[in-house]
């Protein structure tokens, strides 16, 4: 029998909540050794809506559901193909830019990866933004 409305809404709140705690203490917060399989699935959702699967990767110490320690590592694995891909965009945005003699700037995601803030993998990026001067030129 699937699970009632109820019951997945009060298991998101507890797991968000739970990986809210734990990224903010930076260790992994006993509760979620209780969850259940619900509770696994729903937070698994939570971590990928929220793009800190990541980051809950670095934590050592998973000692739940096998399949979130998987899902964990596969997350990881597609932040860091996607990061690549944009990366190799950003290159050629730049690069066809500077031929058209248009300044940009990254903005978000691009531009924190570009300080270091984060390395490939850790931070999820979907789309990426830049800031063109007025007139579009240097």
């Amino acid at each position: 029998m699937p699970p009632s409305l109820r019951d997945i809404e009060a298991g998101l709140r507890r797991t968000s909540e739970t990986l809210a705690a734990t990224l903010a203490a930076g260790e992994i917060n006993r509760d979620a050794a209780a969850w259940n399989d619900l509770e696994w699935r729903l937070g698994a959702a939570a971590a990928a809506a929220h793009g800190v699967s990541p980051l809950l990767g670095e934590l050592d110490g998973w000692s739940g559901d096998r399949l979130w320690r998987e899902f964990l590592q596969e997350q990881r694995a597609h932040v860091e193909a996607r990061h690549r891909r944009i990366t190799g965009l950003l290159e050629r945005i730049d690069r066809d830019a500077h031929v058209a003699g248009l300044a940009f700037v990254p903005l978000k995601g691009a531009a924190l990866h570009a300080l270091g803030v984060y390395v490939p993998g850790q931070r999820p990026m979907a789309d990426v933004d830049l800031l063109v001067h007025e007139d579009g030129r240097y």
